[in-house]
């Protein structure tokens, strides 16, 4: 199965192709604003280098979100083009469980996801690890840094991923017991967003939505997600 995966929801945009559950092709670029005169050469040139044609393609996901919201419109446009010319199926990740999922070891922990939002403000996903390596899902939000340790439980202990500022780090302080994946990447990447859809092998025929956590991007502030994302 080869699947072509769109990350574009924040500044490092990456593009990977996934055969048979590996990586094959893998490229990022950091950009202050992406357009779509971006992502198509940054697919195209994965194809080129794999000798792999967009007809050959079984499948695509992409990021939905939460994240920067030119990067996620063009990502999804892209993601959602491709699979409707080709006639093949897509599914959508969110940005938080893509961040949760470079946790790979076996923890007791809740795996934290944190990514800025601008606007003084930051997104978060809180998961479970289970057993089986899949996450549960607990909850996906926008924040501002300085509320959010009101949002977390005190008795969990956390690993943190992604964009841990230095005023994240300052807040969280001695307040709850956590510890900082230091291994994992710091944005949300291609290679692991294409490898999580296909472990999670939830590609549907049709389009994917963006993921909008705050006004006037949705009404709601803060939403709820079951176990299959």
């Amino acid at each position: 199965m080869k699947v072509l995966s769109i990350e574009t929801s924040s500044s490092s945009v990456s593009a990977a192709l996934i055969v048979d559950a590996e990586v094959v092709g893998f490229s990022v670029i950091n950009l202050s604003q992406l357009h779509v005169e971006t992502i198509i050469p940054l697919i195209d040139s994965i194809l080129k280098l794999t000798k792999v044609t967009k007809d050959d393609l079984d499948a695509v996901c992409v990021d939905i979100g939460p994240g920067l919201f030119t990067g996620l419109r063009v990502g999804i446009v892209t993601a959602n083009t491709i699979a409707k010319t080709l006639s093949i199926p897509i599914a959508g990740i969110t940005s938080t469980e893509v961040l949760a999922s470079s946790v790979s070891d076996p923890t007791d922990r809740l795996v934290m996801s944190i990514l800025d939002a601008r606007r003084q403000e930051i997104f978060y996903g809180i998961y479970r690890l289970g057993k089986d390596g899949l996450l549960e899902n607990i909850t996906v939000n926008v924040v501002n840094p300085l509320n959010l340790l009101s949002e977390l439980d005190h008795l969990e202990k956390y690993v943190m991923v992604g964009n841990l500022t230095d005023e994240v780090i300052q807040i969280l302080g001695s307040n709850i017991d956590y510890e900082i994946c230091t291994s994992c990447s710091k944005f949300p990447l291609a290679d692991r967003l294409g490898l999580l859809a296909v472990t999670k092998n939830e590609f549907k025929v049709g389009e994917v939505r963006p993921l909008y956590l705050r006004e006037p991007d949705a009404t709601k502030s803060k939403m709820k997600i079951d176990g299959n994302g």
